[in-house]
């Protein structure tokens, strides 16, 4: 759904704050990225940070991703 979300705002069918889009991206950015604070070669912690990361963000813009998911609804 982030991705989506980029995607929308990038193409400038979808209006989102840049501070939240900026949270989204870097929110992505770290979960697919090999840097991490805990490597995700480590069995269960290693993927425990990217999940905190993800959730954090989204805690912090479920305002944001609520609107988008009501505005993506129809268009499907």
């Amino acid at each position: 759904m982030f991705i989506r979300l980029i995607r929308c705002w990038l193409a400038g069918t979808y209006v989102v704050p840049v501070q939240s889009v900026l949270m989204v991206v870097g929110a992505v950015i770290y979960f697919v990225s090999s840097f991490d604070l805990i490597p995700d070669a480590v069995p269960v912690l290693g993927l425990a940070d990217d999940v905190r990361v993800i959730n954090s963000e989204a805690k912090a813009n479920l305002r944001v991703i609520s609107s988008f998911r009501n505005w993506e609804v129809p268009l499907r």
